[in-house]
């Protein structure tokens, strides 16, 4: 069904890609994205993100593609500096 299927990547203000596509019902992936960008992703998906550290996220926890429970359901996010950051 239509609800079921990801969101097409835009490119938005400053030529940011949108926020990772989101598929109903499934943990979206945050690894990479910003503290910041993962907090409006998983608040726009219904979850409850838990931060620790600060940075990028390196690992989160349910693992991307997951069938999520009900909401809001927790989402851990350990964060960390990014990949060639200085």
């Amino acid at each position: 069904t239509a609800a079921e299927e990801p969101i097409a990547p835009l490119l938005l203000a400053e030529n940011r890609p949108a926020p990772p596509a989101v598929v109903a019902g499934t943990m979206p992936d945050l690894r990479g994205l910003s503290a910041r960008r993962a907090l409006t992703v998983a608040a726009g998906s219904g979850l409850a993100p838990a931060l620790h550290g600060s940075g990028f996220v390196a690992r989160q926890s349910p693992p991307p593609g997951s069938a999520l429970g009900e909401l809001p359901q927790v989402v851990e996010l350990w964060l960390g500096v990014a990949a060639g950051a200085e």
